[in-house]
């Protein structure tokens, strides 16, 4: 390794790398210099191979009050378990080489609520990837990210919370001995964070994670507080096999040609306003993005959004103290938005994962938010322009924000699963399809 770096595969000895890439053309592809570390790291990993592991840790977590009713019902630490399986890559695939040969793994948890009398618990079960960062022969060091399913025990009484009138907003303490954070059994989990392994023997680890989750169901039925929690994690990891093993496929820096690509990808679903209400609204969005890929890993983008959200009606039904929008008729400019995005994804094969950063360029709601009572007649409002100040507990504001995931089923065609929000809370989940080109 005087004079050369190789990273090219042979075509005919598909179990062997030929290090024939030269330190010019390592200078010359200076952006791409990440990859390069990523796959030299693999070629030293992969002769740590090993197809599956199994990981059981115990939890213990701290619940974020960022909610009034979140607030009153938190007495303690969130504790449970987690088992997972992980599956170990190969090379086989030329994403594996990319992402220095990272472990896909699926996980069910459990875990109480910090107080199961009232919150219950929630049971998970979530798939995710580990990406290595360091990886020594007695340490190593990744970064988690998933996402799945998630049901509560114990969700909200709906028939009860109608039936006591309790109001969701000021309640100075009335539902501390009531769930007035999650509102559906069925849920959205959603792990990140960082997880690091210490070699005991040749099939075991000590393993300590710091991981962020996130449960919500967007707003798909009411209420819909969330829930987020950041938890420590410490357990052991078993490896049942460890057998040496030479990498597979070939690692190549994308040319200009395919560093573009565009996304035309429509969404819908539903939602819900208000837990008196019981009733569904459709949301939707259209979504037009175009990409430049920084490498195979990486990505970055700027698109325009259109969202419909169909519970801006006037509904006389709702209490003044839940309105958020002075709306006096039902018409359909006021369920329309329209944005422009910066897009930051991560690639992983045919998966893609990313968030997105928006501001509204067509928003008819926000001159009609905050709420005013219309007998108070010594508040005025204030002319909005593209950027204002204000407070997310009152109003929407002017920017959005959207989490995605998206997986291309086939070579032009992508499923795709995203939820928007408004600073930290959520306005929809949606679900849709789309064209890439």
């Amino acid at each position: 390794m005087r004079n050369r770096i190789s990273l090219i595969a042979n075509k005919h000895k598909d179990t062997h790398f030929v290090w024939e890439l030269k330190t010019r053309t390592m200078i010359k592809k200076a952006p791409c210099i990440l990859l390069l570390v990523y796959t030299f790291c693999s070629c030293i990993m992969a002769e740590n191979f090993t197809p599956y592991k199994i990981k059981l840790q115990g939890i213990g977590g701290y619940i974020h009050p960022h909610d009034e009713n979140v607030e009153v019902l938190v007495h303690g630490p969130a504790l449970g378990g987690e088992i997972a399986l992980e599956l170990g890559t190969d090379g086989s695939e030329s994403w594996h080489i990319h992402h220095n040969f990272p472990d896909i793994g699926i996980a069910a948890q459990y875990l109480t609520l910090s107080n199961p009398e009232i919150l219950g618990e929630m049971i998970s079960l979530y798939p995710y990837i580990n990406f290595p960062m360091v990886v020594t022969d007695w340490f190593s060091f990744y970064l988690k990210l998933g996402g799945g399913v998630a049901l509560a025990t114990k969700p909200t009484d709906i028939e009860g919370a109608i039936e006591a009138n309790r109001p969701i907003r000021g309640a100075n303490g009335l539902n501390k001995d009531f769930n007035f954070v999650i509102g559906s059994t069925a849920n959205v989990i959603l792990a990140g964070g960082a997880t690091m392994e210490v070699r005991l023997s040749r099939n075991l680890r000590f393993t300590s994670d710091l991981i962020f989750n996130h449960y919500s169901n967007g707003n798909t039925v009411q209420p819909n507080m969330g829930l987020n929690l950041a938890n420590v994690y410490a357990g052991f990891k078993y490896i049942p096999s460890y057998d040496g093993y030479v990498a597979r496929g070939l690692a190549r820096v994308p040319s200009t040609h395919d560093r573009f690509s565009g996304e035309v990808i429509f969404s819908g679903g539903s939602r819900q306003r208000y837990y008196k209400d019981t009733k569904s609204f459709p949301i939707a969005s259209l979504n037009l993005g175009g990409y430049y890929h920084t490498c195979h890993q990486h990505r970055i983008g700027i698109g325009l959004d259109g969202f419909y959200n169909g519970i801006f009606t006037n509904d006389p039904a709702l209490s003044n103290s839940f309105r958020r929008t002075n709306i006096t008729t039902d018409e359909l400019k006021n369920k329309l938005r329209l944005g422009i995005n910066l897009a930051n994804d991560v690639i992983v094969g045919r998966f893609t994962a990313g968030l997105q950063f928006g501001v509204y360029l067509y928003d008819p709601i926000k001159d009609l938010e905050p709420y005013i009572d219309p007998e108070d007649t010594d508040q005025t409002r204030k002319e909005k322009g593209l950027i204002y100040a204000y407070d997310i507990e009152k109003e929407d504001g002017w920017l959005y924000t959207r989490l995605s995931a998206k997986y291309r089923i086939i070579d032009h065609i992508i499923a795709n699963i995203s939820i928007k929000t408004h600073l930290h809370k959520a306005e929809f989940i949606e679900f849709g399809l789309g064209y890439a080109f």
